[in-house]
This record gives structure tokens, C-alpha cells and sequence, in this order.
């Protein structure tokens, strides 16, 4: 007996009309969302331009974990941040007097809109068919733009990591990893001195993945914020390097050394000292996590007084102190064009205060090791094109002993006072400064 067969397969048109529907919703997602493909490989051995990362699913669990916002630190405790005990009297003052605007969100430690409410989503940043090159012997590298770091910066973050494969074969991945901050300049392309290359060389050389992560893509945009307002920005880096499925492969999580320069050891400790972002998984590795820091800025007061005085002196200074002050904590504000003329310090704003860190309570830092290195305090030239001296000895220090004198904390400061700021993170003595030292409290 003969069965009329389904509508659908009775004819060619209908099964195409019948496939068409089917596929359509496929067709459809391709064409709306051409973004969740990461472009390019991973992986190869060799420097590969930055990829732009982006994801296409949504984990609610994962969702739902980084939906809490940035929480930002109490009244009394910012009270207690302007001063700084066993200070000079003169510095004392000088923290306190009053804010020169509206201070209230340097009290509160409120920040704009767009860093507590329009946090961009965690992104990873990982293409599955780069699987096979990252396993491959010998030094594999990889690059990835974060583009959900961008806000009132339209740029988005960037990293580059490395890794020797002869080291950390495939069946057992490094133990340690180096995030390294870049400086002011957001290079981490190996510039003329090829600072960046002998520092990944040196740390892959000893079994480590290294990282250098740019909150930035120019040094332009690096000095248009106050430190403070770049903490989403560090806290969303941070999470995609070490949420990586790429980083995944060739890092067991286990050590995590947190480290940076001059702008790459600023805004970070800013981070830590003025939101929770640092308590998250995303900033520790599950047995050890510490800090080790190059000449950063802890407080902007005393960089401010710092600069002016050496302006005085040999004028060396001006250009620095237009963007480290005026562009970053003046920028269209009335007294900006009052700051160009370095005829005396800056009006006291909210960011400065935010900025000024020297005496956050410890248990406010969720990483408890800590060494923060000062360089260029012996040379009298400051500034300059070589960078002699940029940033003043005596708030690191503090920072140091304050963290030090806790019974939470430990922080070691050490001083290369005859190696000039640029240089200083990238010298063999500076390097091994950061890397015995972590090795030491493994």
C-alpha cells in the first residue's frame, strides 16, 4: 500500500522553504553579531597584532558575580587617608587644607556614573582553534585588545603575554605568573631601549608566564585621568588576563606577581587603595599573590610640591608637571590655564585627595606582600628627556611602612637611587629586585 509521504519532503521547493526556516535564526545570529569572532591567531611563536576579544554567551553565574559594583570607601576612612601619621607638620598641613571645588566626592569616594553603573561585562579572550598553536615548543606569545575597558576613553585595554614552552611544557604549565603594568608611554612593544623584551626574557627565562598589560593604547590618553578614575579599567584588565582560557593553558594559577612602573605602579595600588576590586579571584593566585612596584605616585600633593621645586631649580620639570598635574587633575576646570604657569600648587580638587593614598588603613589592601622600590632620589637633575628623577622617595616609603606596620601586611621598600626612573624597572638589578624577591616568599 503506498503512504502519501509527508508534506515536507513531497517536493524539492517545500523541503528548500522547510530548510530555509530552519536555518534562518542561524543565518540571522551570524549577520547581527559578526563581533563574537575573534580575528586572527594566537599563539605563534612569534608577535601577533592585538586581537579585539569579545563574547557572544552570557554565564549567568559569572554574570551575576561581577554585576556588584565598585564599592567605594566610607566618610571616616577618607578623613583618615588625607593625613599621615609621624608626617611632617608642614606636609600635614598641606594635605588639609580645603578642597579648592567640591570635595564631597573626595570624602565619599564617589565616583562618576560610568564607573559604578555601566561596568562593561568580564571579557575572555580565547579562540578555540588557537589551542593547537599555543602548544607548540619553544617561546609562545599572544595579544588581545580588551574593548570593554573603554568609557569616557574611547580606547580599549591591551596585553601581550609570553611564555618559554621549553620551561613550561604543555603537560605542566608555569606556576607563576607576571602581570606587569605598562609605564606613561603604554608600550609593551619594546621601544628603543627594548625595555620591555629583557624584562619578558629574564622572567620567561625563570619559568614565568609574563604578562604587560596597557590600561591605555596611547600614552596621550594615559594622561588625560586622575589615577583613581582608571580602577574599572585596571580591575576589568586584571580579570581578563587571569580569566584567560588562554592564560588557562599555560599558567597552573597558582603564584601571581602583581608589577609596574612609574603610570603601571600608580594606578593599580590607586585601584586597591580606593575600591574592593582587588578582593575578587581575578587579582590572586590561589596559593601566593604580591605586589612589587617601580617608583609609582601615592600622593599627589607631594609630586606636585616635588615638581614645583625642581622647576625652580633647572625648569626641567615644566612639561612633566603640565601633564602629571594640569592635564590630569585640572583638564577643564578654571584654574587649568593658572596650573600652566607653575607660579604655585595646584588648587586642592577631589581627585588629588583620591590620589593620595599614603595612609589607606592596610586591611583596606587585599594583597598582603608587598615591595615597592623607589629609583633616581641621588640626582639632582629631575625630569629631563632621560627621566632622571620624576617622582619624590619620601610617599613610597610611607606607603611602605604604613602597609608594614601592621600586623596584616609586609612590605619591603628598597631604593636604586643612582638608577633613573625610565631605567630603573628594566636593568638587571631592577628586574631581579621584583623577581628574587617573589621567588623568596614562595
Amino acid at each position: 500500500m503506498w503512504i502519501e509521504p509527508p508534506a515536507w519532503t513531497a517536493s524539492p521547493p517545500c523541503l528548500a522553504m522547510k530548510l530555509m526556516t530552519l536555518l534562518l535564526p542561524v543565518i540571522a545570529m551570524v549577520i547581527v553579531a559578526p563581533g563574537c569572532r575573534l580575528e586572527g591567531g594566537i599563539g605563534s611563536g612569534k608577535e601577533s597584532e592585538p586581537e579585539t576579544a569579545k563574547e557572544c554567551g552570557h554565564d549567568q553565574d559569572r554574570d551575576e558575580a561581577h554585576s556588584a559594583e565598585y564599592e567605594l570607601k566610607a566618610d571616616a576612612e577618607a578623613e583618615r587617608d588625607h593625613r599621615v601619621d609621624g608626617d611632617s607638620e608642614a606636609a600635614d598641613n598641606e594635605r588639609n587644607e580645603p578642597c579648592t571645588e567640591d570635595c564631597s566626592g573626595a570624602d565619599t569616594h564617589e565616583m562618576d556614573d560610568s564607573f559604578e553603573h555601566n561596568q562593561p561585562e568580564e571579557t575572555t579572550t580565547r579562540e578555540e582553534d588557537a589551542a593547537d598553536k599555543a602548544e607548540q615548543e619553544g617561546l609562545v606569545s599572544g595579544s588581545f585588545l580588551v574593548e570593554d575597558c573603554r568609557d569616557s576613553i574611547d580606547e580599549p585595554c591591551f596585553w601581550r603575554y609570553r611564555v618559554d614552552r621549553t620551561i613550561c611544557p604543555v603537560s605542566h604549565p608555569c606556576s607563576k605568573l607576571l602581570i606587569l603594568f605598562s609605564g606613561g608611554d603604554m608600550g609593551c612593544d619594546d621601544p628603543p631601549t627594548k625595555a620591555y623584551k629583557r624584562i619578558f626574557d629574564t622572567y620567561t627565562s625563570h619559568g614565568f608566564v609574563a604578562v604587560c598589560a596597557g590600561i591605555f593604547m596611547s600614552k596621550e590618553a594615559a594622561g588625560m585621568l586622575p589615577y583613581n578614575r582608571e580602577a574599572m579599567r585596571v580591575d576589568i584588565l586584571m580579570r581578563s588576563i587571569t580569566g584567560s582560557s588562554e592564560l588557562g593553558r599555560v599558567w597552573s594559577g597558582e603564584h601571581l606577581l602583581i608589577s609596574g612602573a612609574s603610570h603601571g605602579a600608580s594606578a593599580p595600588v590607586i585601584a586597591m587603595a580606593r575600591t574592593d576590586a582587588d578582593s575578587g579571584r581575578g587579582w590572586h593566585g590561589t596559593v601566593t599573590t604580591a605586589v612589587c612596584m617601580y617608583d609609582g605616585m601615592y600622593d599627589a600633593f607631594a609630586l606636585d610640591k616635588f615638581l614645583l621645586n625642581s622647576i625652580t631649580a633647572n625648569g626641567d620639570c615644566k612639561p612633566f608637571r603640565e601633564r602629571a598635574i594640569c592635564d590630569r587633575y585640572l583638564s577643564g576646570k578654571p584654574d587649568y590655564e593658572t596650573c600652566l604657569t607653575h607660579s604655585g600648587p595646584a588648587p586642592k580638587v577631589a581627585d588629588m585627595y583620591r590620589d593620595t593614598v599614603v595612609a589607606v588603613p592596610p586591611e583596606e589592601f587585599a594583597v598582603t606582600k608587598w615591595k615597592l622600590i623607589e629609583c633616581g632620589s641621588s640626582f639632582q637633575k629631575k625630569c629631563g628627556l632621560l627621566g632622571w628623577d620624576m617622582f619624590p622617595r619620601q610617599p613610597i616609603e610611607e606607603l611602605c611602612a604604613h602597609l608594614d606596620g601592621s600586623n596584616t601586611h609586609d612590605c619591603v621598600f628598597d631604593s636604586m637611587p643612582d638608577t633613573s626612573h625610565l631605567l630603573c624597572p628594566s636593568t638587571e638589578g631592577g628586574i631581579y629586585k621584583c623577581l628574587n624577591w617573589f621567588d623568596s616568599i614562595l
